[in-house]
């Protein structure tokens, strides 16, 4: 067989097994996604944010963790990357913008979008003689580091009128310790490269693309690369031996070890830089907090500990910026029963919750929507 023959052999085999093979996967994958187990991932990989929700993406979902004694309800993400409709740059005429920007409880993805308490603001808003439109730029776990970085990289340029910074306690820890922003020699913020390895990249990638792939990494390859849970690897967000069983306990000590001290201070230098940021677009910040679980359920019993520490951190915040702040926590600790808003199995806020944290902010939009 002379040599040109087997070039042309060669060839037409490595073709057919190329084809055969494609034909496997697409085969594999057609099989894979009608597998809720092997489910795109809902995240991924962000070179500015580390992470966000996958963008045009859609899941079966229980409802309330499947605890709620509801159907499962579908969840959808946006073209963005987040919870509702997709973002546009123009607003329509003579309509107000509020944009929500948080964590999971934000994101509120255990609930259908019409009962998550974002939802629920605006569609009580626009029951008044004014017309609103909500963005809902909240992705889980995100802090407010990661919070900054997407309104200066993304978010300003939808110019809401109101931006609502929805904080939470384990913020100031979180934005800490991933180091993705700290304070240089002259206590002003630096930017850290997001750092992940390739073969991390390339699998978050294929995992949001694929069901094949997950299947592949779950049966086969047997590693959790290329997922969301990986990221503490990478990325730590606890304070290590210090923290007992809670992650969040050393931030209410009444005499708190450094760390959590120099928590405070990036957590007060970002918000301030969300502000000015904030400012140069026309928007005006707003502020609240969602209260936590261990501020309420007696876990800090103990006198080194102080509820409300961080309410009060952020009203001093709030103060010295003159930036509208909604208490949320000294609002639930009048409450009869403030665990009611809880999740009786999970610390995030349930249907009641939404729609309890919705009235108070309700309040607090329109009263900064008269001044």
């Amino acid at each position: 067989m002379s040599s040109s023959s087997r070039k042309v052999k060669f060839t037409s085999t490595a073709i057919i097994i190329l084809l055969f093979l494609s034909v496997a996967i697409l085969v594999g994958e057609v099989i894979c996604r009608m597998d809720d187990k092997y489910g795109r991932e809902g995240f991924q990989y962000d070179e500015h944010l580390i992470w966000r929700l996958n963008r045009n993406f859609e899941a079966s979902k229980p409802y309330g963790m499947g605890k709620a004694g509801k159907p499962p309800f579908q969840l959808v993400f946006n073209e963005n990357g987040f919870r509702g409709k997709n973002f546009e740059e123009k607003k329509e005429k003579d309509t107000k913008r509020i944009m929500f920007l948080g964590d999971s409880y934000t994101a509120g993805l255990d609930y259908p979008e019409n009962e998550i308490f974002c939802n629920i603001v605006v569609k009580n808003l626009n029951n008044t003689s004014e017309k609103w439109e909500g963005l809902n730029a909240s992705c889980p776990a995100w802090s407010t580091d990661q919070e900054y970085i997407y309104w200066k990289t993304e978010g300003k340029k939808y110019k809401p009128d109101y931006l609502l910074l929805m904080t939470s306690v384990n913020d100031i820890r979180e934005a800490y310790k991933k180091k993705l922003i700290e304070l240089d020699f002259q206590q002003n913020l630096k930017l850290n490269k997001v750092s992940l390895p390739f073969k991390e990249k390339i699998y978050w990638k294929l995992a949001n693309r694929s069901s094949f792939f997950q299947y592949l990494k779950k049966k086969v390859l047997q590693t959790e690369t290329g997922s969301f849970h990986r990221i503490q690897q990478y990325y730590p967000v606890n304070y290590g031996i210090k923290d007992a069983d809670d992650w969040n306990l050393p931030i209410f000590l009444a005499d708190p070890f450094d760390e959590v001290e120099h928590s405070f201070v990036l957590f007060e230098k970002l918000i301030a830089a969300l502000n000015y940021e904030a400012k140069k677009t026309g928007t005006q910040l707003l502020l609240s907090i969602n209260p936590a679980t261990t501020e309420f359920n007696g876990n800090l019993k103990d006198p080194k500990y102080q509820p409300g520490i961080v309410s009060k951190h952020l009203a001093r915040i709030a103060q010295a910026h003159k930036i509208p702040y909604c208490n949320m926590y000294e609002m639930l600790a009048e409450e009869e029963d403030p665990m009611k808003i809880f999740m009786s199995w999970e610390f995030h806020y349930d249907d009641d919750g939404h729609q309890w944290i919705a009235d108070q902010l309700t309040k607090f939009v329109k009263q900064q929507s008269l001044n």
